[in-house]
């Protein structure tokens, strides 16, 4: 009776280291897979914040190409208008002259 009794409590004392290193295993595989989740979540994070950082310095520059156009556009109408408005000029005082 002794014997059984002391087996009994050997195989329960297996059954419990079991089910300890069990939960441990469970415990550790999950800190490792919601770590994974976070570390994946954060390089995500990082990658659409880079890409959003570009985007808009990329949108930066064609705004500012696009302002530089219209400013040089501006500039070269505004020039060649004064110049056609000269060459009138200068073709009216010629007539006028002859």
């Amino acid at each position: 009776m002794i014997k059984n009794e002391n087996r009994y409590i050997q195989v329960r004392e297996k059954k419990n280291r079991l089910f300890i290193a069990l939960l441990h295993f469970l415990i550790i595989s999950f800190t490792l897979h919601h770590f994974l989740i976070i570390s994946f979540t954060l390089h995500h994070f990082l990658i659409i914040s880079f890409t959003l950082h570009h985007f808009l310095i990329i949108s930066f520059l064609i705004h500012f190409l696009i302002i530089s156009f219209l400013i040089h556009f501006l500039i070269i109408s505004f020039l060649i208008h004064f110049l056609i408005i000269s060459f009138r000029r200068v073709l009216l005082y010629s007539s006028i002259s002859q």
